[in-house]
């Protein structure tokens, strides 16, 4: 109903909507339709403006106008409660994003999708900072080298989703402390990036639902994520790295009922060996770890029920208990 109004009551429509608007939506229906007006005239004289002596080029006048078109889009679902998908801003040049845009278009914004825009380290902080209220925000590509993760982000209190996917960065320790400092942030992805070597320390100890570090130049099993596993970290993601081997510990998978994680690791070239036992340790769905791998048909045929038995034989100290009652049912 409310969203049906904005786009009956939009300036650029030549067909007026005017359904039957019950009296307690009116006033609120009234508000919208104000503040409605006012994005479109901002967005309209930021659409034709230039920033320059020069005028704006007939292709520069047609991105802003089909970026503006998915301004109001996104705006128009969240203030009549709908779920909107992120506003897509691409090959664009953060600077010359619209600067006077009405409060109510930045309060209402819940999703970024930045795709290889074009700005420093200052100006994507300060276009940032316009959004405090944003969930989701994912950058992919770039044109200039990120430096560092935005130093604005641990200011976005609301952000829980956080992709900086191929942004040119290292991922160093420092640049690894603040992302996992940023507590509302469950989901991390940072893909296609070049990841340093980390050493594990207490500014890691934190919970992840998904962690993805796909293509990120791993060929060692870093040692800092065995203290994240299997309880704080519920997805893993190492696809595409050049990972051979899983450590011994990851490979025995023990019985776990109270935490459990997903490791993928597809794209990666597993030994055979490495390939088998991880397979054969999925016994039950009540291990420490499921793998996603890119089997060979023979190694996916193999039955996961030889797992109990590798393990008891592996076993040397005696104090595994639950291997032996897994070995006791079969």
């Amino acid at each position: 109903m409310i969203e049906a109004c904005l786009y009956g009551a939009s300036s650029h429509r030549t067909v007026r909507v005017s359904p039957g608007v019950p009296v307690e939506l009116q006033p609120r229906i009234d508000m919208l339709l104000r503040e409605q007006a006012e994005l479109e005239s901002a967005l309209e004289q930021w659409s034709q403006a230039s920033t320059s002596s020069q005028p704006l080029s007939h292709e520069t006048v047609r991105m802003r106008q089909a970026l503006s078109t998915s301004l109001l889009d996104h705006w128009r679902a969240r203030v009549a409660g709908r779920t909107s998908r992120p506003i897509l801003i691409e090959s664009f040049a953060l600077a010359e994003f619209a600067q006077r845009l009405p409060e109510t278009f930045y309060q209402n914004t819940n999703g970024l999708l930045l795709r290889n825009v074009i700005a420093d380290g200052h100006q994507l902080n300060q276009f940032l900072s316009r959004f405090p209220n944003i969930e989701t925000l994912e950058m992919m590509g770039h044109t200039l080298p990120m430096d560092a993760p935005p130093r604005v982000l641990s200011a976005l209190p609301k952000l829980h989703t956080l992709a900086l996917v191929d942004q040119g960065m290292r991922v160093d320790q420092a640049a690894l402390e603040y992302l996992s400092s940023l507590s509302n942030v469950s989901s991390l992805d940072l893909s296609e990036n070049v990841l340093d070597p980390i050493s594990f320390s207490p500014a890691l100890a934190r919970h992840w639902e998904t962690l993805t570090l796909d293509n990120v130049g791993i060929s060692v099993w870093p040692q800092w994520l065995d203290s994240l596993l299997p309880g704080n970290i519920d997805v893993l993601s190492l696809e595409r790295n050049q990972l051979t081997e899983l450590p011994d510990e990851i490979l025995r998978n023990r019985r776990n009922r109270s935490a459990h994680a997903e490791i993928s690791l597809n794209g990666n070239p597993l030994s055979r060996e490495t390939m088998i036992r991880a397979h054969v340790s999925e016994h039950d769905h009540a291990r420490s770890y499921s793998f996603y791998m890119d089997l060979p048909a023979d190694i996916r045929a193999m039955p996961t029920e030889q797992a109990w038995s590798s393990e008891a034989l592996s076993s040397d100290d005696g104090s595994n208990s639950d291997y032996d009652s897994d070995a006791s049912v079969h």
